[in-house]
């Protein structure tokens, strides 16, 4: 009863965290793209901050342990490359979103394709590179966040919550004076949309969802919350397609037979290599080498020797091991 239990918590978080997904990106693009209102530290700055009022309501509800409890700034300093390319990031991808489909922003997700907009940009001259440009920054310091924050476990003392809460802080800080010296602050007065209600509301909703979405991600990767077989890079791309499928019928996209056709074998593909690599984590053994487990290494004997000749694999292993 207690593992059906589990098992249907899974899936509501699994369910959850894609409904968010979908729902943020739809905001953020109806927003940015159907009311253009392309003005990124602008439209940035007031999500990070409803992402840090939100942040400060739960932790008055009792819903969030108070942050950055007991941390001084010697604690918060490692992260400020973090943060950096936190805001980086959203910066670019609200760029990127602003100019490329849906679909086409879920697929580049998934990988660079650097080469393939030199090559367009070579050969065609009416190729409008700015989308893709934003895309290729949003990739690189995505995947920049990603690697530091994994080089960074263990070394900080700050939570999940905590680093969000810096990023978000840092992107408030960072962004409100770089809307007046980039010229997006002067530029929003004469903004069409400015005294319209359903500018205001898409506002609301892209800063409510934008902060419940990545305290949806947490949840699922620090409580183990995911379903069996699933790993949390699985559901997003689960969630990218859901949402480039939906996105056919809600915004106007024009796509080639091609150009489509691409796009979802890129997507099909990252859920199969993401499973792929998942089962392999959990396949393959770990070798862990007798310094690092504890025990002395005692030398190979002749015996040993013998018996490992006899699988031509086991011998090339040993041979890198002792390399």
């Amino acid at each position: 009863m207690a593992m059906g239990d589990g098992t249907h918590t899974s899936l509501y978080m699994a369910a959850l965290f894609c409904t968010l997904f979908v729902s943020t990106n739809f905001v953020n693009k109806y927003v940015l793209s159907v009311l253009r209102f392309t003005y990124p530290t602008i439209f940035q700055g007031w999500q990070t901050l409803v992402g840090v009022v939100v942040l400060k309501m739960l932790i008055a509800a009792g819903q969030v342990e108070p942050l950055l409890k007991g941390m001084g700034r010697q604690d918060v300093a490692p992260w400020i490359p973090g943060m950096m390319m936190f805001l980086v990031s959203i910066y670019s991808g609200s760029r990127a979103l602003a100019n490329l489909p849906v679909p086409v922003f879920f697929s580049l997700q998934n990988t660079v394709v650097v080469f393939k907009v030199i090559t367009q940009l070579l050969l065609q001259k009416k190729f409008s590179s700015e989308g893709y440009f934003w895309m290729a920054i949003h990739v690189i310091s995505n995947g920049s966040f990603y690697v530091y924050t994994n080089m960074m476990k263990g070394r900080l003392k700050l939570r999940s919550l905590d680093r969000l809460y810096c990023c978000y802080l840092y992107s408030v800080v960072m962004l409100a004076p770089c809307s007046y010296l980039l010229g997006d602050a002067l530029e929003a007065v004469n903004y069409p949309y400015l005294y319209f209600a359903k500018f205001y509301i898409g506002c609301v909703f892209s800063g409510m969802l934008g902060i419940f979405l990545n305290v949806s991600a947490m949840r699922l990767q620090e409580h183990d919350l995911l379903p069996s077989g699933l790993d949390f890079s699985a559901v997003q791309a689960i969630a990218r397609i859901c949402g480039s499928t939906l996105s056919l019928f809600v915004f106007q996209t024009l796509l080639t037979a091609n150009f489509a056709f691409l796009l979802a074998v890129n997507q099909v593909c990252s859920v199969v290599v993401l499973d792929a690599v998942s089962r392999t984590s959990l396949q393959l053994p770990h070798i862990i080498p007798a310094e690092l487990a504890g025990s002395p290494r005692r030398p190979a004997s002749v015996p040993d020797i013998r018996q490992l000749e006899r699988h031509e694999l086991q011998q090339d292993m040993l041979r890198i091991e002792l390399k």
